[in-house]
């Protein structure tokens, strides 16, 4: 297996935390072709990510998910440079536009344009 030095990666799970967080943090997700590109591993994490994405439960998976970011705060696998933040603008005629975090590939702005209507 080969490692890499360093990376530069784009990350963000926009609907469901599971969808790139396993495949970026999982031990089982490192080899040729797979996320993990850095070969992270971490006992621990692998835990509660299985555990999070193994129950249907909002609360206990908003549990799993916290426990793991504080997991890798003492553990990082890598160092987090930066969250890029956008700025969108809209006719103020628009109304209904929520806000939320982005996520990756800047779907965030739509996240709700059921909700969105036309003064």
């Amino acid at each position: 297996m080969n490692t890499i030095d360093s990376l530069v990666i784009g990350w963000g799970s926009e609907n469901d935390p599971d969808d790139h967080t396993y495949r970026l943090f999982h031990s089982s997700q490192i080899g040729d072709g797979l996320y993990n590109m850095g070969a992270y591993e971490n006992p621990e994490v692998d835990k509660l990510l299985e555990a999070a994405r193994t129950t249907d439960n909002i609360e206990e998976r908003k549990k799993w998910y916290g426990e793991f970011q504080e997991v890798l705060t003492e553990d990082p696998p890598f160092n987090f440079l930066v969250y890029l933040d956008a700025v969108y603008a809209a006719n103020d005629r628009v109304t209904g536009i929520g806000n939320r975090t982005l996520g990756h590939h800047g779907f965030g702005i739509v996240w709700n344009i059921e909700d969105w209507d036309i003064k």
